[in-house]
């Protein structure tokens, strides 16, 4: 329960490892110092470092069990009769099979090789078992790839009849249809609920729409009980215009019916910014707007520091010209653009801070990243350098010429100011950016960097050298105090309590 000091319990629910979620972290922080007794429930237990300010911190572990499609159990009799519903037996029996025939074979060897020879009898006989354990394996090979191929089609549901399934049950059951289209959302309720049920909030601060559902849940289960629990909904992405996390067809229909279902159980929503807003209130048809909290950086006085700095780790002296990427490295970024520009960029080097902590071998992206820079002769001219705390990304950045973003056209990158966008306005760098709609027209408006178009090297080489030839001239806009002052968290955590104690006051007790 809250303590009797406290203006009352926040639980904060996160799908990921704490550590890995820079913006909840700050709602925990920021929070729990305006007097919430706040407790975040996140993954795993390798957030116990982390520095919460007091706040507590309950780590669970969502099984495994659920991934497993229903699917998988299922006869296959219709689809692939050849096929066996698991590939266990079918790699047994080839297996066997193939052992007998090497068997067989050996003992035709043995009986020639016998003194006195064996009977032709006897040969032929062996010779005859010895070509049906080979028809044996034939078959059973083909037996073990039926099964491997139905087992591949079921894991990716691409076939038609997989597609009439997922149609099918969305029109039978509409917005409940993640139920059959995606049961492993199951598994997070049954790991956070009752973890939810025992901390008896009063508010439920419940992060993008992976934690939608457990949060409505518990709300109900608790009103069950004669307790008024408030929801909190916070949409960091738009998850009808977003990248989906999974390349399995059926994700992203699930998730979005599983949004539309829960969302009316919000009592509340913040979000990332107006044009996200908008998107929100036509497809859910909120009757309040929702706030917008910003994931700006912490911005204290004086300012955080780094042990080290981008420039350092890169070992340039300080008149070389690095340009730097920081957050993660996905095709959706459109990395490759700043690799394929460096021919026409002679003496610029290029950072991509994309690395977890300790990591030494580069991930598949990264590791194509870094062999492009090969092909083209600027390995030398790249570099590949590890995260560093959220709170001391501002100073580690500060010492490149240019931060930029050439993320792909996808929505969630057109109708928001993203994470790296503020960390990069706040060290002082110029910014270039492709040219996604709000970040390129805030970049024109405030005079802070240049727009380039999307996934092409020219221009993107064009927009760089064009800040290098006078970088101080972009500078200025970082000196307008209230604009800086709303791009950091302080302003972001004033608005995030404001709806903390709307929701306390509106509560029934």
């Amino acid at each position: 329960m809250a303590s009797d000091s406290s203006r009352g319990r926040v639980v904060v629910l996160v799908h990921t490892r704490l550590g890995a979620d820079s913006r909840v972290i700050k709602q925990v922080r920021s929070m729990q110092d305006r007097g919430w007794d706040v407790v975040a429930v996140a993954v795993g237990n390798a957030s116990k470092d982390v520095d919460l300010h007091g706040a507590s911190i309950v780590a669970v572990d969502p099984g495994k069990t659920l991934r497993q499609p229903r699917s998988a159990f299922r006869s296959p009799l219709v689809r692939s009769p050849l096929a066996y519903s698991s590939r266990g037996k079918p790699r047994y029996l080839a297996a066997w099979h193939r052992a007998r025939l090497g068997d067989l074979r050996y003992r035709v060897d043995a009986v020639r090789a016998a003194q006195p020879p064996a009977t032709g009898l006897r040969v032929a006989a062996l010779r005859g078992r010895a070509l049906a354990a080979k028809a044996r394996v034939a078959i059973a090979d083909r037996r073990l790839q039926a099964t491997d191929d139905l087992i591949s089609q079921r894991r990716k549901a691409e076939g038609r009849v997989d597609a009439l399934a997922s149609t099918a049950w969305q029109r039978v059951l509409g917005d409940g249809a993640w139920r059959r289209l995606w049961p492993e959302a199951y598994e997070q309720e049954l790991v956070y609920g009752p973890v939810i049920d025992s901390l008896a909030p009063d508010i439920i601060h419940a992060n993008d729409f992976m934690m939608l559902a457990v949060a409505a849940r518990a709300k109900l289960r608790a009103r069950a009980q004669g307790r008024d629990v408030k929801v909190l909904w916070d949409v960091r992405e738009y998850l009808r215009g977003m990248s989906p996390w999974s390349p399995h067809p059926r994700w992203k229909p699930a998730h979005v019916s599983m949004e539309s279902e829960f969302a009316p159980y919000a009592d509340a929503v913040v979000t990332v910014s107006e044009p996200l807003a908008d998107l929100i209130i036509a497809d859910h048809h909120l009757t309040e707007r929702p706030a917008i909290v910003l994931n700006a950086p912490v911005i204290t006085d004086p300012p955080i520091t780094c042990d080290t700095d981008v420039r350092r780790e890169c070992g340039l002296a300080a008149d070389v010209p690095l340009v730097v990427y920081s957050g993660g490295a996905a095709p959706q970024r459109g990395l490759e653009v700043m690799v394929e520009a460096l021919p026409d960029l002679p003496g610029t080097h290029t950072a991509f801070v994309v690395l977890q902590p300790g990591v030494t071998d580069l991930p598949p992206y990264v590791q194509g990243l870094a062999d492009r820079a090969a092909e083209l002769g600027v390995a030398d001219r790249v570099h590949f350098l590890s995260y560093v705390p959220s709170e001391q990304v501002v100073a580690f950045l500060s010492t490149a010429d240019i931060g930029v973003f050439p993320g792909l056209p996808f929505l969630n990158h057109k109708i928001s100011l993203i994470t790296k966008f503020l960390e990069y306005s706040h060290a002082r760098l110029p910014i270039v950016v492709s040219n996604l709609k709000t970040m390129a027209e805030t970049v024109r408006a405030t005079g802070q960097g240049e727009v380039f178009e999307c996934e092409d090297p020219v221009t993107y080489a064009s927009a760089i050298r064009k800040v290098l030839a006078d970088r101080a001239s972009y500078l200025p806009a970082y000196d307008d105090a209230e604009r800086m002052e709303a791009w950091a968290w302080e302003a972001q955590a004033v608005v995030l309590d404001r709806v903390y104690a709307s929701m306390m006051e509106g509560r029934h007790v």
